[in-house]
């Protein structure tokens, strides 16, 4: 079981293993976290907008939660 982190200051070229190297979108993190399922948690660690076209989660145990420590807490749009 891994956590992928998620922050607006990221790149999704990152592996999202570390909070000082966070996942740019939730997409890229579900990317990775797809390759290995198990039971994984995506944390997205600050506020803001996340615009992303392509979340689907394809096997069961996949937790996706925040602790974005100031309002507003992170909100995520689709953009297609």
């Amino acid at each position: 079981m891994t956590t992928f982190y998620v922050a607006k200051s990221g790149n999704d070229s990152n592996t999202g293993r570390d909070q000082g190297a966070p996942k740019l979108t939730i997409e890229g993190a579900m990317a990775v976290a797809d390759v290995d399922p198990g039971g994984h948690t995506i944390e997205i660690i600050d506020s803001g907008q996340y615009d992303e076209s392509n979340i689907a989660v394809t096997y069961p145990g996949l937790t996706i939660t925040h602790t974005a420590s100031s309002l507003p807490r992170p909100q995520i749009y689709d953009s297609t």
